[in-house]
């Protein structure tokens, strides 16, 4: 990190380290670091998010992504999206969404997951939620 400091993908990487060996104070000084030098870097934003939300942090958390969940109005100039990319924003959006009780919102994050086909025990902790609105 010495050799490229503003180098985000590096960053990135760091900080899913920090996250995986639970350093988190570290996970959160660097993500809060790669947000502040970096905002429309978008995992610096979800790491960020995600970390905000953790501290009960929803509204600043919304700021994160300057009040939108939805990633064509966040970045307009792109078109494709790698699907980490996907990925990582709309698991972030769906935990917003749920502790919100917003649920158009939280069952649109949720389709988009189960459409990217991602692992089941990653949906199924929002059963409860997906039941609630959209069966009873």
């Amino acid at each position: 990190m010495t050799q490229y400091p503003q180098n985000n993908i590096l960053s990135n990487f760091l900080s899913n380290a920090y996250l995986l060996t639970k350093q988190m104070e570290k996970h959160e000084a660097l993500s809060e670091k790669t947000f502040s030098e970096c905002p429309e870097y978008l995992y610096g934003r979800v790491h960020w998010a995600k970390i905000l939300m953790d501290r009960n942090d929803y509204k600043q958390a919304n700021e994160v992504f300057n009040n939108t969940w939805d990633l064509k109005k966040l970045y307009p100039q792109r078109k494709v999206f790698h699907i980490t990319e996907v990925l990582a924003f709309y698991s972030t959006a769906i935990t917003y969404h749920e502790n919100m009780q917003e649920e158009s919102e939280f069952l649109f994050a949720f389709d988009v997951l189960r459409e990217l086909d991602v692992e089941e025990d990653i949906l199924l902790q929002y059963s409860p939620s997906v039941m609630k609105w959209r069966f009873l």
